[in-house]
Order: C-alpha cells, then structure tokens, then sequence
C-alpha cells in the first residue's frame, strides 16, 4: 500500500478518520513447542476447561468493571462519566494515559475508555510494546460498536431481570451508540460545538481545536511533492475558502465504517434486547458511495483498480469545486478531499447488509469479488488504510461470512484462501518464536493477545467444513486449540473496582472485595490515523471484548455450525460469578 509521501503535512492524518499449508510441516513446527491438546467436540466438553470458564468471566467481569457510567466512584476518566469539566487527568508515571495537553478529561455514558497514542514510534522509548508517552483518551462509536457485538453471544433470558448484567451493559452502550447518528448516517466521533466558528461540527472530545496551537505543524504554504496535500493544507487556513477555521480539520463527514457497525449492532439489540430495529436506509444509504466512476484517487488503495464497486468510506461527495470543499460544514469535510476504498470498511458493510436481510443484492456480489481480490492478491495485510492490525481483516471478512450470512462463491472462496493463510501465519510465527506458539502476529502491532483473538474468532467463523473440504482438518482443529491454549494461558489477574460490577441489584455494595478479580490481555492497536505511525488507538477492553468473542465461540463450538449470528447458538447463562477465580464452579452456561 502506498504511503503519503511527505511526513511535514501528515499531522492532519491523525484527526482524519475515522500455498497450501503440508500438514506434515505444520505439526512437525508446532510440536516442537507443545503437542496441542486433543479439541472437545461439545460445548459441554469445551466448558469443562476451568481456564476457559474463567477467561471467559474475567472477561465480562472486566467490560462490566470498565464501562463508563455514572457511579458513587473514583471520578477516574476512565471508567467514571464525566462531563462539563471533566474527570480529573491521570498521573503522569502511572504507566496510564497522560492527557496532554488538556487539564481535564471529558467522556460519554455507555462507552469504554480508548486512548490515541501520538507518534508512537518516536515516543515510546524502551517500550517493547510502542505504547506512547503521550496518550489522550478519546470517546468514538467505533469503539462502543466493536466491544458491544460479542455480548450477544450471551442469552440471559433465563435470569430474572435485576440479574441481567450483560444485556444492561447493551442497552447503556446501544442508547451511547444511537447519541453519534446524524440524519441517516453515523459518524466516528461525536457532534460538538464549534469552537474556531459558531457551526456546529465532529470532532475529538479532548483534542483542543485551536489556531494557534495546530497551525505550526501544520505547514500550509510550504510546497510538497503531493498536490492534494499542498492544495488542502493552504485551503484550510484561508479564511475566504475556509471561514471556519481549523474545527474544519477534525470535522469528518459520516462514514461507511460506522454507520455499518452502528446498524449491525442496532439489528442484535432489535433481535435479542426488544430494541428498536435500525432503518433500512442506514445500509441502503451505504449503496450510493461506491468506487464507480471516479476521476479522483488518493494513491493508496491502488490494490482494487479502477471501478472496482467497492463501498467508500467517506459518505460525502468528493466532486465538489475546492473553493466550495469547506462552506458546508454541517456535513463534514473530506480529508484531504479525497474519498478512497478501504477492505475492512467493505468487509463491515457487507456485516451490516447481511445482518439487514440484503445478502443477496447484486451490490453484494460486487463487493464480494472485490474482497476475494483482496484474499487472493494477499492484499489484505495492508488494504485496511485505517487498520494497522493485521489480522483484523480476516476477522472482518469472516464475520460477514459467518454471521451475516454472507455466502457467495466469491466469498466461499476466499474463505478458504484466508483458512490457508491463517494457518500459515500461526505456523511461521511458531517457528521464528517458539514461546509464542499457538497465537498470531498483528503485524504493525507488536503485541499478540489482539491478533490471536481476532484470529481465533476468524478460524471459528470459517468453520470445519470449508477446512475438511480443503483436506486441512487436522490441522485446524489443533490451530484452534493452540490459539485457545495461549489466550487462556496468558490472561491477566484485575482487582475489579466497582462493588456494584455483576451485582446490579444491589447497590449497597460500593467498594468490591479485595479477593475479587477480573481479566484482561494486553491492549494491541485496532485503529490509526491514515499515516500508521502518527497516532494509533488501544484499549484494553477492545482486546478483552475480541477475546471474549473468541472464546465465547469456541465454548458454542460455532465451528461446527453455519449460522449466522441472528439464527445460531448462543451461551445460555444459567448463573454468574462475581470474581473470576471462582468461575469453575459459579459459572454455568449451556448451548
């Protein structure tokens, strides 16, 4: 994938978001580390693990501890809400977020904290794992999408109301998630006052848009190699092109990505929490803005070609003369105004038209080939432009096959191309570290729990079918287990904070016990600006939230069904525990 070419005008990039495997090799590589365990074949079986039973409710444990509510607590950004003011910030040496530059941090009910780490690569000195010194929490409805779909895996129908923590969890995050819709579309982040003009605009919650501290890195007369940069960067701070000031550089329009997650969440909580269903212009809205002739081009999705049907991922005309690009700001403003083609934003749209019941529209079959091109060029490593998280693709695609039902043969094929490459990529990096066998690589993400999560729910949504129709079942019934060995093996222990977490009905209880914990894995990157290495987002209940879908999965053993989401198993939960410890015997879930 090609990269912008002059790093001096990239630091608008940071508001701009939004073969075949032999068996007898891959277990020869495999069983050097650790010959993998035999695969349960029930969900009895697989529950039967108290390693398991226990990642599993640490998880819960963890997203119910950390969402952001307004609680009798610590007024800590993170987990407490705040508004007006804000939350006191963090400490600096804490190995926490420092919310530079700002002296108090603003949230949203119903989110999980996520932080922006700002050049990581540059400001993460002796930190093997590139997190930055200078991390700012940010509040996007990405992030409450993403960690909210794998509690559907959940029923709790079987509970009475006042002990139904998972679907409260939901219904906060859906009523946070519905807050970012804006006519007939989502944006990233939320609406706010303008604060270089009166019109109201997008933007980060704690990010200053001030002229005086952007405009010095942000160069606008300076001359550079790329004319969309130098055009752009001159436009934004001419005030008779663009009377609105820098508020114009974070105001992104409405976007594929988001709109696509908020409507495939919104279907769930319609189908299993008595909501409200989405409308269905959310996705048929989605079918407008497609890479069809189109004379302008960015340079860095050159992997799909011309007209290649894509979905964009700005829902905003781009053909608009540039004296005219910044004089409507109630709709955003295109960076860089130019649209481009993104293969994770094309795999959740085709999430949200399945999940809507138009899996079979020609648009879809489109977007399934171009998806399949991705696959089989091995384009998909880097055609995510906003995703430095390699196997974030993967987990993509197979979850519109999976549980949207997406099941062309454009994209049957390429869930066997992507079961090779899977297996692949956990066989190498077997072989280059064996104390990491079992788990996955993000790539641009030097941590392995994200990746081997995203991963594992990857190989679980293929199934066992497509693996035995490939002759590799063997195989990929012992990568399951490797990857289901290492994410159990490295979960770590949390004092929960709240005494009110999985204990709803009685609030009473404002401080925990000491002796209760939950889990977590470490917080790998999911997201970034356009230019990877100038800001990239982490959180740890993202990782908790793909390794709770992960797991939650492999317990349903999904890979011996071809369901989707709406119409196959769930875990049935006959009783919870409030301390992850004792999971082995307080937990208890059926099929």
């Amino acid at each position: 994938m090609a990269r912008p070419a002059n790093q001096r005008h990239q630091w608008h990039l940071l508001l701009s978001l939004p073969v075949v495997l032999g068996s007898a090799c891959f277990l020869a590589t495999v069983s050097k580390a650790a010959e993998p365990k035999h695969l349960p074949a029930s969900t009895e079986e697989r529950l039967e693990s108290d390693a398991l039973k226990t990642a599993i409710m640490g998880a819960l444990l963890f997203l119910d501890d950390t969402q952001i509510r307004q609680r009798h607590g610590l007024h800590d950004p993170r987990f407490d809400a705040c508004s007006g003011d804000g939350c006191l910030p963090l400490v600096p040496g804490t190995g926490q977020a420092l919310p530079l530059p700002l002296p108090f941090t603003n949230n949203r009910k119903g989110e999980w904290a996520n932080f922006i780490h700002i050049f990581p690569d540059v400001l993460s000195p002796h930190n093997a794992e590139n997190e930055s010194i200078i991390q700012i929490q940010d509040s996007n409805m990405f992030m409450t999408t993403a960690i909210t779909y794998p509690l559907y895996l959940f029923d709790e129908t079987g509970l009475p109301e006042g002990k139904r923590s998972v679907t409260d969890i939901r219904r906060q995050a859906v009523d946070s998630i519905r807050s970012y819709q804006h006519e007939e579309s989502f944006t990233f982040w939320p609406r706010l006052a303008g604060s270089s003009s009166d019109k109201e605009r997008v933007g980060p919650l704690n990010i200053p848009m001030k002229a005086g501290s952007l405009q010095n890195v942000f160069p606008s007369r300076r001359k550079t190699s790329n004319d969309n940069y130098s055009t752009w960067s001159t436009d934004l701070f001419n005030p008779a092109i663009n009377p609105y000031g820098v508020d114009a550089l974070a105001n992104i329009p409405a976007d594929a990505d988001d709109t696509a997650l908020a409507a495939s969440t919104l279907e769930l909580a319609a189908a299993f929490d008595g909501a409200d269903r989405p409308s269905p212009s959310l996705t048929e809205g989605l079918l407008k803005w497609r890479d069809l002739g189109r004379v302008r081009e960015d340079g860095r999705d050159t992997w799909k070609g011309q007209d290649s049907g894509g979905f964009l991922t700005w829902l905003k005309d781009e053909n608009v003369p540039r004296e005219d690009r910044f004089m409507t700001p109630e709709t955003g403003v295109i960076p860089l105004g130019v649209n481009n083609v993104d293969c994770v934003v094309n795999a959740n749209a085709l999430l949200a038209l399945g999940l809507q019941g138009l899996g079979d529209s020609a648009v879809v079959g489109d977007v399934s080939a171009l998806m399949a091109k991705a696959v089989e060029q091995h384009s998909w490593p880097e055609c995510g432009l906003y995703y430095p998280q390699r196997m974030i693709f993967p987990y993509s695609l197979t979850r519109a096959y999976r549980d949207g039902g997406i099941r062309t043969p454009a994209m049957k094929s390429a869930m066997r191309r992507l079961l090779f490459d899977l297996l692949r990529e956990q066989r190498d990096l077997a072989a280059s570290s064996p104390k990491h066998a079992g788990a996955f690589s993000g790539g641009a993400d030097p941590t392995y729990d994200l990746a081997t999560g995203l991963a594992l729910a990857g190989l679980l949504n293929i199934g066992e079918g497509i693996a035995a129709e490939a002759g590799v079942l063997v195989d990929y019934q012992k990568a399951l287990v490797a990857a289901v060995d290492y994410l159990t093996s490295h979960q770590e222990k949390v004092q929960i904070k709240f005494g009110t977490t999985f204990n709803r009905d009685n609030d009473r209880f404002l401080f925990p016990n000491p002796k209760d914990k939950a889990r977590k894995w470490d917080s790998g990157v999911f997201f970034s600006a356009s230019n990877w290495k100038l800001a990239q987002w982490r959180s740890d209940s993202y990782t908790a939230a793909i390794v709770l879908e992960a797991l939650a999965k492999y317990a349903l053993a999904y890979e011996q069904s071809d369901d989707s989401l709406l119409n196959g198993p769930r875990l049935r939960v006959v009783s919870y525990g409030r301390n992850a410890d004792d999971a082995s015997k307080q937990l208890i879930l059926t099929k």
